[in-house]
Formats: C-alpha cells, structure tokens, sequence
C-alpha cells in the first residue's frame, strides 16, 4: 500500500523529494500518514478534496483484495 501511495503522490507534487509515507498496521487495520511540503499539500488535497477522496478510493481498491481496512491521514510539513 505504501509503495501505490508514494508513486501516486510523487506523480501530483512538486517536490517529490519531500514526501514522507508513515504505515502502521493493527490486525487488520492498516494506517497510512502522509507529509508533503507545505506548498504542495493543496495540490494533494485538491479542489474541495477532491483529489484526497480519489486516492482514497485507489487505497480502497487495494484494500478490499487484501481484505484489510485502511485509513489516509495527511500531516504538512515544515
């Protein structure tokens, strides 16, 4: 899961270099943080959250064929 979300991300910011992807896991409760630049994380979010809620949807996808529940959490950082 963390490996689609970074080439996901680093396909839609700027400084990719910048990215950070935290996965933590709890039976079968996967969590995923991720930070960006502050500058970019208008652009992950998007439009009324609009691109948030498609990757979401992507994490979904995934999720459901490893049967395991996911949840997408976004950090700025500094």
């Amino acid at each position: 899961m963390k490996d689609i979300l970074e080439y996901v991300l680093k396909g839609i910011v700027d400084k990719s270099e910048k990215i950070s992807v935290t996965e933590s896991k709890e039976d079968d409760i996967t969590s995923l943080k991720i930070a960006v630049d502050k500058e970019d994380i208008g652009k992950v979010i998007g439009k009324r959250g609009k691109v948030i809620k498609s990757i979401r949807s992507l994490l979904k996808v995934a999720s459901i064929k490893n049967r395991q529940k996911i949840f997408l959490d976004t950090v700025e950082e500094a």
